[in-house]
């Protein structure tokens, strides 16, 4: 898949509808960092499972301090 501008990554990787924003969050390999990082800390919990799923994800995508509890 191309390089997708990340305005659109963004609006799509950050729907409130999971089966919206799945696809993106955990196909598009090539996610802006600061992209999964943003949704990692005002997404759902879905968001962050999906996140998780994903081969790979960074430390700063992966840490949810306010979540640990």
């Amino acid at each position: 898949m191309p390089q997708l501008p990340d305005p659109p990554v963004r609006r799509l990787a950050s729907d409130a509808d999971i089966e919206v924003a799945r696809p993106m969050i955990h196909d598009y390999r090539a996610m802006p960092e600061a992209v999964l990082v943003d949704v990692a800390r005002t997404g759902s919990q879905d968001h962050l499972r999906v996140i998780a799923a994903r081969d790979a994800v960074t430390a700063p995508a992966s840490c949810r301090p306010d979540r640990l509890t």
